[in-house]
């Protein structure tokens, strides 16, 4: 499979409601909640809880559109076990508006 297309997440979900009850009950590891913080200067960081063991990873973005966002997760998330990168539901701001449901591709 070709680096450019290897999948990071296996689904990403835009709606907590969307979650399946292993997820929602914090039953399985690797389902992940995200969002994205904004600071002073235009300073951003992006947040990722693992629900099961709620890990936290912390990744400093240089802006909040869509393609920076995904870019800067997609550089670090990979380094996880397969078996930890199930699902993401993000948060419902609009930097994560243009990504596709049930695929995250690594750019």
């Amino acid at each position: 499979m070709d680096v450019a297309t290897t999948p990071v997440w296996s689904t990403i979900r835009k709606e907590s409601f969307e979650r399946p009850a292993e997820v929602a009950d914090r039953a399985a590891p690797g389902h992940w909640e995200g969002g994205l913080l904004a600071g002073s200067k235009n300073s951003h960081i992006a947040t990722l809880v693992e629900r099961h063991s709620r890990f936290v990873m912390l990744i400093k973005v240089p802006s909040k559109d869509t393609t920076t966002v995904v870019a800067a997760l997609s550089k670090h998330v990979p380094k996880l076990p397969a078996t930890l990168r199930r699902s993401l539901t993000w948060d419902r701001g609009h930097e994560m508006a243009n990504t596709r449901a049930s695929r995250w591709t690594r750019m």
